[in-house]
């Protein structure tokens, strides 16, 4: 898909790649994480010599029901995208992977899809591996999983948005004793802002 998208010239790759967004604008974004992101600072994009070019690369994971009342059910449907296309159209934004009705997949049907995807994926953000659009200085770095928060917590074992302490970035909570800790406070000063997450179950998860 991404070797069509480039084949289809300059307009059309930047446009899905980068939506409305100037090189300039881009540039910036990456200088950015450089200077404040851990999780950019160990990437073989941290020292890349045109930043304009890094594409942040994305799976996108939801299941959707169809065909309501239907044998078929809910269907499960998977692309990748770009981050920066975030303002593009749904056609011209996200990529299908593979789509397939949840009623005939199994506990592996996802690993199973996603193997030799991972396998491509691998590629695409290896800098020493060249592509149609390398001879332009453009790659790919793998940047996050979107999706809906039921995919995401089923399949990736994401922080548990049910739970009472549902946030996975500090120590709010939907009732607590205390109303500062709570997800009603909005103050910038509430006791939740200045808190750390309980992660045990999400890592107990990768275990």
């Amino acid at each position: 898909m991404a070797n069509a998208l480039y084949a289809r010239g300059k307009k059309v790759w930047y446009h899905t790649m980068f939506g409305k967004h100037t090189p300039d604008e881009v540039r910036n974004f990456w200088n950015h994480c450089k200077n404040t992101c851990d999780w950019f600072k160990g990437s073989p994009c941290h020292d890349y010599p045109v930043m304009d070019k890094i594409i942040p690369m994305s799976f996108y994971g939801d299941g959707i029901a169809a065909y309501r009342g239907s044998e078929t059910g809910q269907i499960t449907a998977l692309g990748w995208c770009s981050d920066f296309a975030y303002g593009n159209s749904s056609l011209t934004r996200y990529f299908p992977i593979a789509i397939y009705p949840e009623y005939a997949a199994t506990e592996h049907t996802y690993d199973d899809i996603m193997k030799p995807v991972v396998d491509r994926v691998r590629g695409m953000v290896d800098p020493t591996v060249l592509h149609d659009w390398s001879s332009d200085g453009y790659i790919f770095l793998l940047s996050s999983i979107q999706g809906d928060l039921k995919f995401l917590r089923d399949v990736y074992g994401l922080h548990n948005y049910r739970a009472n302490a549902f946030c996975s970035t500090c120590g709010c909570v939907k009732k607590s004793e205390d109303p500062g800790m709570t997800l009603a406070d909005f103050r910038e000063n509430a006791a939740h802002a200045s808190s750390l997450p309980d992660l045990s179950e999400f890592h107990q998860n990768r275990i």
